[in-house]
């Protein structure tokens, strides 16, 4: 069995037990502890693909990079991940005005939760297991035949597996942004900070807002029942103020991805070279790989179609009927 068709076998695999996870633990009448309902996942992801690497002696278990970086390539990529976060989160605001938000439960019954120890199961924990999974083993193989389509195929497979049309939207471009960078540098270890910076950032930013929320102030307006005011200057908000608003989004986003372009720049110029980077989209690069196997063969068209079908039913049908 070639590498391609490994690691696609291997990410079925994570699908399937994955999914069964889902359903057993709905089935499970007892309450189990939401601390290890934020493990569990994570646990599955990376013993199944363990197990099935093992099994099917897949080659990049043994070839994951996990170099040492320089101290400034660190701080850049710490760096990175706060400019890429006004892009992802525009991606998941849009998203969650379709949808819903998918993980606003999470980040309410977080809070009951010491913030240290949700930071260890929401940032750091998923941070390293995913990067290992997608980044080092489903990345590590693709890149072997074409690395652009590596990029973006761990990407597409990185939010298909979150199995929801929330958090794969943001999912899918984080995905490419973290892929770029492993390939950039050679190690694991700045996609790791960027993903687990992210994530921290949106668990911070919950205690803060629920800190927020349940002042004193707020909370005797609600409760004597003055929030007249709030109502008021939403009502008197003119169509002008919308377009303003969204102007200045948009500049924000624009202004962040374009010094996040550059910092990316500066950090393959400090590790694998610019022009080794752009190399990946040349056509000449991209068919120079030995055959690996097939990117979309049955094993993958199966889980792409597991996800589809779990999505198209948890968040659409359900929610129609």
């Amino acid at each position: 069995m070639k590498r391609v068709t490994k690691t696609n076998v291997m990410f079925t695999s994570i699908i399937l037990v994955y999914i069964i996870m889902i359903f057993t633990i709905r089935l499970v009448p007892a309450k189990i502890n939401y601390n290890v309902l934020l493990i569990l996942p994570e646990a599955v992801i990376l013993l199944t693909a363990l197990v099935v690497c093992f099994l099917l002696k897949i080659e990049s278990l043994k070839e994951v990079e996990l170099r040492v970086v320089s101290f400034g390539t660190c701080a850049k990529s710490f760096l990175l991940a706060f400019l890429c976060i006004p892009l992802i989160s525009v991606i998941n605001l849009i998203s969650s005005l379709i949808n819903g938000n998918a993980t606003a439960d999470t980040m309410t019954r977080m809070q009951q939760s010491p913030m240290w120890l949700s930071i260890i199961l929401i940032a750091f924990i998923p941070a390293v297991v995913e990067e290992f999974v997608f980044r080092g083993l489903v990345f590590g193989n693709y890149k072997k035949r074409n690395p652009w389509k590596g990029v973006l195929l761990s990407a597409l497979l990185f939010g298909l597996m979150h199995l929801n049309i929330n958090q794969f939207s943001y999912a899918f471009v984080l995905g490419i942004v973290l892929a770029l960078l492993n390939y950039a540098t050679g190690s694991l270890i700045p996609s790791i900070i960027l993903h687990f910076t992210i994530n921290a950032n949106s668990v911070v930013l919950s205690y803060l807002s629920s800190d927020l929320t349940n002042s004193e102030a707020i909370q005797k307006a609600v409760s004597t029942g003055d929030t007249s005011s709030a109502v008021n200057q939403f009502a008197n908000s003119e169509f002008m103020t919308y377009l303003i608003s969204i102007a200045m989004i948009a500049a924000i986003v624009a202004v962040s991805t374009t010094f996040a372009v550059l910092l990316f720049a500066s950090i393959c110029k400090s590790n694998r070279g610019i022009k080794s980077v752009k190399s990946i989209f040349k056509k000449d690069m991209r068919t120079s790989y030995a055959d690996e196997g097939k990117y979309f063969d049955g094993y993958l068209i199966l889980g792409i179609c597991i996800c589809i079908v779990f999505i198209l039913y948890f968040d659409i049908i359900i929610k129609l009927l």
